[in-house]
């Protein structure tokens, strides 16, 4: 073997020596950063700022912050710390009408969160102001107070349902309550199951799980039954069931 050659094989082992080292100069770089971005869990407790143990509703709005709603009221953590909104709060913009915050929903073309409370209403709360803008209040002719049980945001409209089926309508222009319907209208009077979760879809078709009675599907006029999946139609056969999450 010439020189030339000679020269050549030392050239690739020196280039392969090399490789080798930076391959293993990057192994130590790259588990530090892995274990960089990793956060360990952590316990959050009332000690800690948050109003109440008994956790409805957890949801992020667009800017990051999360929104924890409890039974002692309605929370915006901020990574550090909370600000917490309360029935009877003497903080400008945290008064709602009740503190026992049962669901929560987001409009962020609107800036808008609203927060419905079981037993008094409906709260509207700006996301860049971290305020309370609106309080509506939500009844019925009977003098037993709704227990709002699920609320769902979509277009112009925000609604309520309640634990008897009752369904109450929030025009987001107009800045009233305009409209209360009830489940037993569109199927028989029988059916007044409890409104556990509600969804507003993209076609304007507002979808209700009723816990012992099934899936309703109406539109946002809440006039016209679209369709009505009883419990057997999805696999629900027991006497007593509830639903726990519906997605978009």
């Amino acid at each position: 073997m010439n020189e030339s050659a000679i020269n050549k094989v030392i050239n690739r082992i020196q280039s392969a020596v090399l490789l080798c080292c930076i391959f293993l100069l990057l192994i130590p770089l790259a588990s530090k950063g892995q274990k960089s971005d990793f956060r360990s869990g952590y316990k959050i407790e009332i000690k800690d700022g948050l109003s109440g143990i008994n956790v409805r509703k957890i949801i992020q709005d667009p800017a990051g912050f999360t929104w924890i709603a409890t039974q002692e009221g309605l929370n915006r953590f901020d990574g550090i710390r909370f600000h917490t909104f309360v029935s009877g709060s003497t903080e400008a913009g945290k008064n709602l009408l009740g503190s026992d915050v049962y669901d929560l929903a987001i409009d962020k073309d609107r800036d808008e969160l609203y927060a419905a409370t079981a037993y008094f209403g409906l709260n509207v709360i700006s996301l860049s102001r971290n305020q309370v803008t609106d309080r509506i209040p939500l009844k019925t002719k009977s003098a037993k107070a709704p227990w709002i049980t699920a609320c769902a945001s979509g277009g112009q409209y925000v609604f309520c349902g309640t634990d008897t089926g009752i369904i109450f309508r929030y025009n987001k222009i107009t800045r009233k309550h305009d409209l209360t319907a009830e489940v037993s209208s569109m199927l028989s009077p029988l059916q007044k199951g409890k409104i556990t979760r509600m969804l507003v879809a993209g076609d304007n078709k507002l979808w209700l799980c009723i816990d012992d009675v099934g899936i309703l599907v109406t539109d946002t006029s809440l006039k016209k039954l679209i369709h009505f999946y009883p419990g057997k139609s999805v696999d629900l056969s027991n006497a007593n069931f509830g639903f726990t999450g519906i997605m978009d």
